[in-house]
């Protein structure tokens, strides 16, 4: 299955040669940095045209600039062969620390333009459908692969956490929603209503998702707060149109004292074609960490049966938190380990 693309990355490479664009290959793409401008109302057309005009005046670079309009690559990264690019400091230590190397020599760099001028709303969806993309691309774990500027270097930087507060979202939700983003396209779309404002109304259209709903919601909740919620309303029971009543539900947490029970998976291989009891705990367990083998269908596809739609939910599972070599879509030692992981947090 491939990469829902849902945007065009534009090609406008600033000039090869000179100091913001070397056009030194990268040996491979290890990680990616979240960065916003710090410059707010600047465009990611306005960035990149800076760039090019001062193009032998610094070395300080980025590979993708993205605002609500347009997502443009100034250095080949997604459009081409990978570049490397100068957008953190070669004497801070953190990315050595964290991944093994230098973020200018094997990491990704995409800034976040924002402001008054700009649709945060836009711009943020552009942003995290990126950010998913390349880890896809470069199979990376998105919910590992991932750091922010100022993470890496703390004295001086606070992006992309600056301009993501401006937009009403935090760099732990970034995160989160580059993860969800990841998992919506790399699956099918779900057909199911879920709330968007409290005690406001929402009018059904054509396609809705989870992921569509929760951008209508204005910043107020995440992707992962509307799939941990119970839907309120069956997609398949409404006619596009109409308008619906909207209550935000109360979000039940999972008790974590020391006598809640642990929870334990099945042991063992399950593979396409198993079917039984083991089959079924799986699949629940997948849909309780929010990778369902068929969302909005009866039990969300929870049937005893291991599938294609269970192998791919699997697989997708795998991708996320076991990494490309592990993808096989088999249930066995290393998928269980991982997933009690997550269900006994």
């Amino acid at each position: 299955m491939g990469f829902k693309i849902k945007y065009d990355i534009e090609k406008q490479y600033l000039t090869s040669g000179s100091k913001r664009r070397s056009g030194i290959k990268m040996p491979h793409v290890g990680f990616m940095v979240a960065h916003d401008t710090g410059n707010p109302n600047s465009t990611a057309s306005g960035n990149v045209g800076y760039y090019e005009r001062s193009r032998n005046e610094m070395s300080a670079s980025a590979h993708i600039f993205v605002d609500d309009k347009r997502i443009i690559e100034c250095i080949p990264f997604l459009t081409g062969t990978p570049e490397k690019a100068w957008h953190v400091l070669y004497n801070v230590t953190k990315d050595n620390e964290m991944y093994g190397d230098d973020a200018n020599d094997v990491a990704g760099g995409v800034e976040l333009c924002y402001g008054t001028n700009i649709d945060s709303k836009e711009a943020y969806k552009r942003y995290i459908w990126v950010l998913a993309y390349s880890c896809y691309k470069f199979n990376l774990n998105p919910a590992k692969m991932i750091t922010g500027h100022e993470i890496l270097d703390p004295k001086r930087k606070i992006d992309p956490s600056n301009g993501l507060k401006t937009m009403g979202h935090t760099y732990s939700q970034l995160l989160k929603d580059v993860v969800a983003e990841y998992n919506d396209c790399l699956g099918k779309s779900v057909a199911t209503v879920a709330p968007t404002v409290t005690g406001g109304t929402y009018t059904i259209k054509a396609g809705d998702t989870f992921w569509s709903i929760a951008q209508n919601s204005n910043g107020a909740f995440t992707v992962q707060d509307l799939i941990a919620w119970n839907p309120t309303v069956n997609a398949a029971e409404l006619k596009v149109g109409q308008t619906i009543n909207i209550k935000q539900p109360t979000k039940v947490e999972t008790p974590t004292t020391s006598t809640s029970k642990k929870v334990t998976l099945p042991d063992g291989i399950l593979k396409l074609g198993d079917k039984g009891s083991n089959v079924l705990t799986v699949q629940e367990a997948l849909c309780k960490v929010n990778f369902y083998p068929e969302k909005g269908a009866v039990n969300d596809g929870c049937d005893s049966i291991y599938g294609a739609k269970t192998q791919n939910a699997v697989q997708r599972f795998q991708l996320v938190y076991l990494g490309q070599n592990d993808a096989d879509g088999i249930y066995g030692p290393k998928t269980k380990v991982k997933l009690e992981e997550l269900l006994n947090k």
